[in-house]
């Protein structure tokens, strides 16, 4: 029998038919623990971070983090939208058309991620002050 397995949040359209359901908890437990590792660099690096953990009933395409440097005196505040991908995986249009809007906000980073990116996304939360 075929068994259609989904990520959590994660719209109808991907179909996972056929998949064994050992290789899409993989999946899941990869996904999550790349972004578990990103969320930790920045919390030690002082940025705050936000995901939304049940983005079912949200409009579709908004990035997988929101993180903030919070500035003072000396350094201004930063905001980066992180829209996080496996290897291989391209974003939805929904989540182009959100990561090309936000693009044009000026004084924001927007960025797509992949566990590939690890050494360029130290740099974007070492960067506290730098905009882009």
């Amino acid at each position: 029998m075929t068994r259609l397995y989904r990520l959590p949040g994660k719209p109808k359209r991907q179909d996972y038919t056929g998949r064994p359901a050992r290789a899409v908890l993989d999946e899941l437990k990869a996904e999550a623990a790349f972004q578990a590792e990103i969320e930790r660099a920045a919390a030690l690096k002082g940025w705050l971070t936000w995901h939304d953990r049940d983005s079912r009933k949200n409009e579709r395409g908004l990035p997988d983090l929101v993180m903030v440097y919070p500035g003072d005196a000396a350094t201004p505040g930063r905001l980066v939208f992180a829209e996080l991908k496996r290897e291989g995986e391209e974003p939805t249009e929904e989540q182009r058309q959100w990561l090309a809007a936000l693009a044009t906000v000026p004084g924001i980073t927007v960025r797509l991620w992949r566990p590939s990116d690890f050494d360029e996304i130290e740099r974007v939360l070492t960067r506290r002050g730098e905009q882009r």
